[in-house]
């Protein structure tokens, strides 16, 4: 959701999921806006009646987009889910955890390729980016279910739209709230350097390394790394990848990443003859996402920071 293509016509991103998995989800999605229904209509103008409703809808949405990147599908199930709980907000404007749904409903529709758009726009379904950004915001303060979710796409939401000190400012809540939550640390450290705050990304990653019981520390030492190479510091840069690939244990993916890196590092460093070995290490190794590719690129042209 977070990258750039997600509202594309072709988005290069794709989830992949078992066909199996997928069809209990599918099945479980129709059970639950039935069975929302059927409560529902025992309980007219009930207001928690009527945010089931728009919640089972919403996972439908949700596993149109993000399953079968079936859009109409997904506007079709949105618009049942906004369409439950902007019936709910009538009866009780008050209701908090309602703004979310009408809240990523808005930004949706807003945001949509004009080849489906067009199609919604005529069967009724409108939406605006900036309705979408004040009702989540809502959701997040006046919430009592979903303000951690409401947060959490926030941050997508401002990170995709380069608002990064907004994006930070939601993450910096959750970092808050789930202090041994280390994947939220890790996303604002990633956010900071994306912010031109390597400095401080540094003392997060830091701080997410000395976390008790955390074992992934190889992805962190990568993303170190980088940080440091990013404040032309190649000595750390070196040093924390020279860290990461001395670990007996480390996959596959992990190892060609770090070796990539290292290659890199070393040329920005002017120590061409030492980064030509490692990208022929990283081509003699299995190919993870193009490596391959990329490790012959730089064979043939030094790295350069762009």
């Amino acid at each position: 959701f977070s990258q750039p293509d997600f509202f594309s016509e072709t988005p290069r991103y794709k989830t992949a999921a078992d066909p199996a998995a997928a069809q209990r989800f599918h099945t479980a999605s129709e059970e639950a806006m039935r069975r929302a229904r059927a409560f529902a209509a025992k309980r007219p103008k009930y207001p928690a009646a009527l945010y089931l409703v728009g919640a089972a809808y919403q996972n439908e949405a949700s596993f149109q987009i993000s399953m079968n990147n079936a859009w109409l599908a997904a506007v079709r199930a949105g618009h049942q889910s906004y369409q439950a709980h902007r019936e709910l907000l009538a009866l009780d404007s008050g209701y908090g955890d309602a703004h979310f749904v009408t809240g990523i409903y808005n930004y949706t529709v807003g945001s949509l390729p004009w080849k489906v758009r067009w199609i919604a726009v005529l069967l009724g379904y409108q939406g605006s980016k900036e309705r979408g950004r004040e009702e989540l915001e809502l959701a997040a303060a006046k919430g009592d279910i979903v303000t951690d979710d409401a947060r959490t796409i926030l941050t997508l939401l401002y990170a995709r739209e380069k608002r990064y000190d907004l994006a930070i400012g939601k993450l910096d809540e959750l970092c808050k709230r789930y202090p041994e939550n280390y994947l939220t640390r890790l996303d604002l450290a990633g956010l900071l350097v994306r912010n031109g705050k390597p400095a401080a990304a540094v003392e997060v990653y830091r701080q997410v390394l000395a976390t008790p019981g955390f074992l992934e520390k190889t992805a962190v030492y990568n993303n170190l790394a980088i940080t440091y190479r990013s404040m032309k510091d190649y000595a750390q840069a070196e040093k924390w990848l020279r860290l990461s690939l001395s670990g007996s244990s480390l996959p596959g993916r992990s190892r060609a990443a770090a070796l990539l890196e290292l290659g890199k590092t070393l040329d920005l460093a002017g120590r061409r003859a030492e980064a030509v070995q490692q990208y022929r290490l990283v081509q003699q190794a299995a190919n993870f996402d193009n490596s391959h590719r990329e490790a012959g690129q730089y064979l043939n042209h030094p790295y350069r920071e762009k």
